[in-house]
């Protein structure tokens, strides 16, 4: 039995499997994670028992080529259309991407004179290509999903390098063991495994690093927009304050203007309704026990009376013991997505209330929508435009806040509506 053979033929194989997870789990909208995971096993062995034979008939080509579609196919969700525009791009971006490695890393070796002469050359080589072409999807895909401008560039730059540097090491180390006279060759699995475990090093910290910069990232926007919000809201509740504090006037207001009435004094009269009028139109004062809530639902409410929603606040609560940050996280992004989906249709509709439920505040949401609404691994994806990474972060940091207070969330919808129910500690 041929241990060398084995050993490169297994580790191809194996690597072409976790590109094919790779480029799936990115390209699958429909991507089915615990299924991955059945699946991950059963066709791992199939793969080392593949490796194992040294020739084998054209018809296990064949074989591996429809477990690849029946793979993507399992893992989709078994959407037909989707799971074959998939397949068809694997096949023609992989064929495309090895055979340019391999010609690329024949010029830049130099090492025409060896690819006919070993078979042990040859199998180092082929998964040399497989690493390279893993690598090369891996940083991509990291890089995509977590820097969509990428700001970030001399990160995959100095990963990219090291992943380079270390494949090209090892094609030299080829050239240098077949120089060897004698076994010089049973050298190569040590030196392999060595390397492997450089390159898996590099790319867990490449991935750990983007993760830690793209939650760096979110802290910052979500920082920068509580403090916006926050000064905006302050403004509401000062006109709420001016608007309740005209109010409360409103009978003296009122023997004023009587008094005019009964003097006949018609131009002291107008003058005098001119100069009240502009603060109380239009305004539906929504009222709770809280100012900082108010200010919320009534700048929300404004919003809605712009865009033609029908918008709805029921507020039984007898005090907020939730920080002004989580309660403009979770309150503020709950509305903003309700009113980014109520507004795309005629007959929008959004009702919210807050309610004391034993030591919990419940803040429970609804609104009619007409959106595709869509999950992948648990994740709400993002219906609105653009490409910009922080799209669909709204439901996540409201998750994060519910998190940070103990408390649950619950997120049920139809195909014309959405709710959002959420539990949080609400005691001194």
């Amino acid at each position: 039995m041929d241990v060398i053979r084995i050993y490169f033929d297994l580790l191809d194989n194996v690597f072409f499997f976790l590109t094919l997870e790779l480029f799936a789990e990115f390209r699958l909208e429909t991507y089915d994670f615990t299924k991955k995971r059945k699946l991950r096993i059963i066709y791992l062995i199939y793969y080392i028992l593949y490796a194992i034979p040294a020739d084998l008939p054209s018809i296990f080509d064949i074989i591996s080529f429809s477990l690849t579609f029946l793979y993507i196919y399992l893992i989709g969700q078994k959407k037909t259309s989707e799971c074959i525009k998939i397949f068809l791009k694997y096949e023609f971006i992989t064929a495309i991407a090895i055979s340019l490695l391999i010609i690329s890393h024949t010029y830049i070796i130099n090492d025409f004179k060896y690819l006919t002469i070993s078979e042990n050359y040859d199998n180092a080589k082929d998964f040399i290509c497989t690493i390279l072409l893993y690598a090369s999807l891996y940083l991509y895909i990291n890089t995509k999903r977590f820097f969509g401008t990428y700001t970030k560039k001399r990160y995959i730059i100095y990963f990219s390098a090291a992943i380079l540097l270390s494949c090209y090491i090892l094609s030299y180390i080829n050239l240098l063991l077949l120089s060897i006279p004698g076994n010089g060759g049973y050298m190569l699995p040590i030196i392999y495994s060595f390397f492997l475990i450089i390159i898996a090093v590099c790319l867990n910290a490449y991935q750990k690093i983007v993760l830690t910069l793209k939650e760096n990232a979110r802290q910052e926007i979500i920082i920068s927009r509580y403090e916006t919000e926050k000064a905006y809201y302050k403004d509401i509740e000062k006109s709420l304050k001016n608007l309740s504090s005209l109010r409360h006037d409103f009978k003296n207001h009122l023997l004023v203007l009587d008094s005019y009435a009964k003097k006949g004094d018609l131009q002291s009269l107008i003058s005098y309704i001119a100069k009240f009028n502009t603060d109380l139109e239009d305004t539906k004062l929504i009222q709770s026990p809280n100012s900082l809530v108010s200010a919320i639902l009534n700048a929300k409410s404004n919003i809605c009376s712009q865009k033609n929603i029908a918008f709805s606040a029921i507020c039984t609560f007898a005090s907020i013991f939730i920080s002004d940050f989580h309660l403009i996280t979770i309150l503020g992004n709950i509305l903003d997505n309700a009113v980014s989906a109520a507004s795309k249709i005629s007959g929008g509709h959004i009702d919210i209330s807050l309610c004391q439920v034993d030591s919990y505040l419940e803040i429970r949401c609804e609104n009619n929508h007409a959106e595709n609404i869509r999950r992948k691994n648990g994740q709400f994806l993002t219906t609105k435009e653009g490409n910009s990474m922080f799209h669909g972060i709204g439901i996540k940091n409201i998750q994060k806040s519910v998190e940070e207070l103990n408390g649950t969330m619950d997120i049920q919808y139809t195909e014309a509506t959405f709710h959002v129910n959420i539990l949080v500690p609400n005691y001194h």
